[in-house]
Order: C-alpha cells, then structure tokens, then sequence
C-alpha cells in the first residue's frame, strides 16, 4: 500500500518537480530545457533594470548588464531535477515533501570582475571612514574636547556577494 501511494507521486523524472522555485521563480512541471528558457528569458528581461544598493546613508544604482552578471541556470535546473531523485517510489515521496513544503534553488552567479571592484571602490571612498581617538585642541587658549569617532569600512567579500547575487535575482525593483 505504502509502494503504491510512492508510485503514484512519482511523476516524470523527467520533469522539475511541482514546488519547486529557481531564484523565486516556479518551474514545477517543466522540462529543463523549458525550464532554462524560461528563467534566461525572465534575466535577460530584468538584466537592464537596476537594483538599488544602499549604504552608509547612500545610495548607488547598478544594473546586472554593467557587471556582466551570468548566473548559470544550467546547475540551477538540474539541482532542481534532484530534489526529487530516487527510484519511483521513493521519488514519488520525495516529491510530495517538494509540493508540500516547496524547495527554492539559489543558482550560481559571478560578475565581471574588474568591473565588480570598480564599483566596490567607489562604495568603499564614500563609506569607509577612519578611525578618530578623542582629544584635545586649543581654540584661543581654551581646551575643547574633540569626540572620538567610530571608524567604518566596507566588508569588500559581503558586499561582493552581496551585490552579484541581487544582481542575479529577477525580482525588480529591488533595494539592498
């Protein structure tokens, strides 16, 4: 009886399992090669809408296009193919927890480099700023006190895959 209720879930392995989400983006049902058009056709449509980056009380916009972000929706669909794997009944078990509780795929991404720490460094020069321990400063033979200021930087590695992987994503309008 137990077989029979896995078999009867099991599905095509052939097909992306019902539930299943790339980058937020159902493919359930689909074949990979349907499901790779859909997802390239969806980033190539948002490649040129730009995603909002915020920080240290600023604001930068850029567009996946002038980063050359590629995400590489090839891995992307497969690991959804195995979300399910298995022989038919345990698949068909599988992929009723998948419809039940869903399963999102985050799929892999990178940018153009020099054009990645280009940008790192024109956030960097307006966000980083040193150190300062307090002191004292003579103004017309009076003392003042200068308050001590907390030094900020960039965390370059965060704000990296921070930023390919908002650029990856086909939600627009997005801020960061």
């Amino acid at each position: 009886m137990v077989g029979v209720l896995g078999l009867a879930f099991a599905g095509s392995p052939a097909r992306v399992p019902s539930g299943v989400e790339v980058a937020g983006i159902p493919v359930g049902g689909l074949t990979p090669v349907e499901a790779r058009k859909k997802l390239e056709a969806r980033s190539h449509a948002v490649a040129g809408r730009p995603v909002v980056f915020r920080a240290g009380g600023r604001k930068w916009k850029l567009t996946a296009r002038e980063l050359d972000v590629h995400v590489n929706w090839r891995r992307a669909i497969s690991s959804a193919l195995h979300q399910a794997d298995g022989p038919a009944p345990v698949r068909g078990f599988r992929r009723l927890g998948v419809r039940l509780f869903g399963a999102d795929i985050t799929p892999a991404a990178q940018a153009y480099d020099p054009a990645l720490q280009y940008e790192l460094d024109r956030i960097g020069r307006r966000v980083n700023r040193p150190h300062r321990d307090a002191s004292l400063r003579l103004e017309r033979r009076t003392p003042v006190l200068v308050a001590a200021r907390t030094g900020l930087t960039l965390d370059r590695a965060a704000a990296e895959r921070t930023i390919v992987q908002a650029l990856a994503s086909l939600e627009r309008p997005l801020t960061v």
